[in-house]
């Protein structure tokens, strides 16, 4: 999201002569690496949903091996 809003803010600390960029530069230096680290925050975050997500269907399919006859359903038999 704060990559997408470089170019207007470039542009606005532009300096009225039209070829002078340091601020710009300066900027977009430090606007791409925040970028960065908030995307890098959105993954872990998400890995660490998906990971809980994942135990706690893990520890319900245990439980429910568990209260099975026999130990669950791999080991029931037909008659």
């Amino acid at each position: 999201m704060p990559s997408t809003f470089t170019e207007p803010i470039a542009l606005w600390l532009r300096t009225n002569n039209g070829t002078n960029f340091l601020r710009a530069q300066i900027s977009t230096g430090f606007i791409f690496p925040l970028a960065c680290a908030s995307m890098e925050d959105i993954r872990v975050a998400k890995d660490w949903h998906d990971d809980a997500v994942n135990h706690e269907a893990k520890v319900k399919e245990q439980k429910f091996c568990a209260s099975r006859p026999h130990g669950g359903p791999e080991s029931e038999q037909s008659y």
